[in-house]
């Protein structure tokens, strides 16, 4: 046992204290009402592991390993793999630690953690945020009412015929263009 009392001897050596490794943990939250399980592959880079796959069940937070860790000041990426049927590339990504405001650059489907933010003894959450893909179809037509057809009813009736190579112009109803491919909400 030992007794406070008793002070070090001179010739004891000098131990290394090794600090805690930075832990990064991924969320996986999709913000539609989602039924089905749904698994998400990211890939990693700077961390004890090259990948990690979270299992999203009837659109629940799903939540990943609290094992990984990373190397005080190396930076980190994460890359969310493209999922059929989910659009390409998440709405939002971002983490937080006990001490600071989100933070992270999502770039296309890769949120990178600068080597500032890997610091040791840190607690990194880091979440990704999809949103259920949808898909916009169908036929475009010109509702004139043609061959006994009602015009402007907006269906298709009678002898009104369809129009071919249509380009579709899509904002977000204050008139910024979103580009092909993207989300819409």
């Amino acid at each position: 046992r030992w007794a406070s009392h008793q002070p070090c001897h001179p010739t004891t050596p000098v131990t290394n204290v090794v600090a805690n490794l930075p832990r990064v943990r991924i969320y996986k939250n999709v913000r539609s009402s989602v039924t089905g399980t749904h698994v998400f592959e990211f890939a990693l880079a700077g961390l004890s592991a090259s990948r990690e796959a979270i299992t999203v069940v009837n659109g629940a937070l799903g939540i990943g390993l609290d094992s990984i860790t990373g190397t005080a000041g190396v930076p980190v990426t994460i890359t969310e793999r493209a999922l059929a049927g989910w659009p390409s590339r998440p709405v939002s990504a971002s983490c937080t630690d006990a001490t600071s405001a989100a933070f992270g650059t999502l770039k296309d489907s890769t949120l990178t953690i600068p080597g500032t933010r890997m610091v040791a003894g840190a607690n990194i959450l880091c979440t990704f945020i999809n949103d259920a893909a949808f898909v916009v179809n169908g036929r475009v037509f010109n509702d004139s009412g043609v061959g006994s057809g009602v015009p402007n009813d907006g269906l298709t009736n009678g002898a009104e015929a369809g129009i071919g190579s249509v380009a579709m112009r899509l904002t977000d109803c204050v008139s910024v263009l979103l580009p092909k491919g993207d989300l819409l909400h």
